[in-house]
């Protein structure tokens, strides 16, 4: 499936480098030393956060021959949200 997506133009970026949700939250906390992460797939968004309307308006686009494949580039892509707390503060 992954050579299938290569060969329509959809290369998924940095698949070696952060496979997976819990390598993109180590690579947050050490590329910006932050102490608090959250981190969802795109396809947990799109399936729980997005209006019925805006998933059937995609769902006609028909980028692809199987949603399986549509599951599998949005299981890639993620949205972090991080935070960086000082130690120490003075209120």
């Amino acid at each position: 499936m992954i050579n299938n997506l290569r060969e329509r133009g959809c290369d998924l970026l940095g698949l070696e480098g952060c496979p997976n949700i819990a390598a993109q939250i180590q690579r947050m906390n050490t590329c910006w030393g932050t102490n608090h992460v959250e981190c969802e797939t795109m396809e947990k968004v799109y399936r729980e956060k997005l209006e019925t309307e805006e998933r059937k308006r995609i769902e006609r686009l028909e980028m692809f021959d199987e949603f399986e494949e549509w599951v599998l580039l949005q299981s890639h892509y993620c949205l972090c949200f991080s935070k960086r707390f000082e130690a120490n503060v003075e209120a």
